[in-house]
């Protein structure tokens, strides 16, 4: 069975939210290989995702209702590391964003877990930083899970297997 590391950024204002989208998914990465939405919006068009579609899906208030916009990028890359694939994921509910991306874990043992999850940790924390987020952290799928945790905003780097 395929375990996957997943990294949460929590609480991520609307007027971050777009930016932080716009720079995963097309200064981070190669291509988005699928979109969906959980609303029929109408953003989402061969794959392709504008600034202006991105912004209908933070547009979007029917009935207070939740809605997540889930895209599968090709080729991440930060800080010279490339994940072949990863899922992202942002939640929007409120006035406020969640926003996630999933790999394989795997990755982190082929390039080696400490140095893997330190640009990792750093590469999150520059992020968060710059796009004024809450809350971060990584883990093992659901990283929520304290006990299979690689770091979190306050806390240093540890090696868990699940």
């Amino acid at each position: 069975m395929t375990n996957y590391a997943e990294v949460v950024f929590e609480n991520i204002r609307e007027i971050n939210v777009l930016t932080l989208l716009n720079f995963l998914i097309n200064d981070s990465s190669e291509a988005i290989i699928t979109a969906q939405c959980s609303e029929d919006i109408g953003i989402i068009e061969k794959s392709v995702l504008s600034e202006q579609n991105l912004s209908l899906f933070t547009q979007y208030n029917a009935h207070n209702t939740a809605i997540c916009l889930s895209i599968r990028l090709k080729k991440f890359i930060f800080d010279n590391i490339i994940i072949p694939s990863i899922s992202l994921r942002c939640l929007k509910y409120d006035a406020l964003y969640d926003v996630d991306f999933i790999f394989e874990e795997s990755y982190i043992d082929k390039i080696g877990s400490k140095e893997f999850l330190s640009k990792l940790q750093n590469y999150t924390t520059q992020l968060a930083i710059k796009y004024e987020i809450d809350n971060w952290y990584c883990g093992l799928e659901p990283a929520k899970d304290l006990n299979t945790r690689y770091f979190t905003k306050d806390e240093p780097i540890s090696i868990h297997k699940g």
